[in-house]
């Protein structure tokens, strides 16, 4: 289930060439159905001008709750490198240790699959929990 409302959907916006970066750290989800939702964040890459939009979510992951990416807020900070690369901030996550988690556009297009909630991107660095 997923909770857009309030969702913060444009906190962060950066743009690296013709690909444009929108993210909404208050995006949250539960695959439970219970009352809790855990505000994992996400945010929508825009490559080649708006000719295609993949969605980011590192923090949607099976490893939830607080002690996981459950309160990552994913996308509250955000930035390209010089390269393209896509770096976010989850101040939330590991009990609001928080959590740099970052992936190549390339990398993020080839693990995109719209019909699934959670996507591994393969070759994406994060940190881990201390």
């Amino acid at each position: 289930v997923e909770y857009k409302s309030l969702q913060w959907f444009g906190a962060t916006v950066r743009a690296h060439g013709s690909s444009i970066l929108a993210c909404a750290p208050l995006y949250s989800w539960r695959t439970e159905k219970e009352p809790l939702s855990d505000p994992v964040g996400t945010c929508y890459l825009s490559t080649n001008n708006f000719t295609r939009i993949l969605e980011y979510a590192p923090c949607r992951s099976d490893f939830s709750w607080a002690a996981g990416q459950g309160y990552c807020q994913g996308g509250f900070s955000a930035e390209f490198t010089k390269t393209g690369r896509v770096v976010l901030g989850g101040p939330g996550s590991y009990f609001w240790q928080g959590q740099i988690l970052s992936a190549t556009q390339e990398q993020i297009a080839e693990s995109y699959y719209p019909e699934y909630l959670i996507n591994l991107v393969q070759g994406q660095l994060q940190t881990r929990q201390a």
